[in-house]
């Protein structure tokens, strides 16, 4: 059991594309959000509050029977993309941090520059954890799926079993 190619390769595309969809939607929601605020912020709020549930009840009928049975993949693939987004405001600021610490020293400002590039090493040295950690997610994410299987009197006694799910499965009278 375990993970196919294309599973980690799923993952790996929700780890680089998912940072960049998060900021583009954020950045959309912001400018729908000023365009139609406006003058009438109080209006568009309550209006919002009042037809949120609705909203979300219509689109819970439509998804979550997929969610459901997708559930293990797509929970993997929202802490991929968590934990993605994470490094990349990581290394954002590491990078902005090194810049400002160049620039200080290019204005003469030698202490301002040494306290930057100290922050930038402590967020350089936070951003690799948050790699390993992100790659650590990718290998343990759930591989082979017996979710509803009837595997009674089923044979694991040799098997490799990681990185699978056996919710919902009956696993009555398993040799593992």
């Amino acid at each position: 059991t375990g993970q196919s190619r294309r599973q980690i390769n799923t993952l790996v595309a929700a780890a680089i594309v998912g940072p960049i969809l998060l900021v583009v939607l954020s950045v959309l929601a912001a400018n729908v959000w000023s365009s139609l605020v406006g003058n009438h912020p109080n209006q568009i709020l309550n209006l919002l509050i009042s037809v949120l549930p609705i909203l979300l009840f219509v689109v819970g009928i439509f998804i979550r029977d997929s969610l459901f049975i997708r559930f293990p993949q797509v929970a993997n693939a929202v802490g991929t993309t968590a934990i993605a987004t994470l490094f990349a405001v990581m290394v954002t600021l590491t990078l902005g941090l090194a810049f400002s610490g160049f620039l200080g020293f290019k204005d003469g400002l030698l202490v301002q520059g040494f306290f930057f590039l100290l922050m930038m090493f402590v967020s350089a040295a936070v951003t690799v954890r948050i790699l390993q950690w992100l790659l650590q997610d990718i290998k343990s994410s759930v591989g082979t799926s017996f979710r509803k299987a009837n595997l009674t009197d089923a044979l694991f006694s040799h098997a490799v079993i990681q990185n699978t799910d056996f919710s919902l499965a009956v696993l009555t009278g398993i040799c593992i």
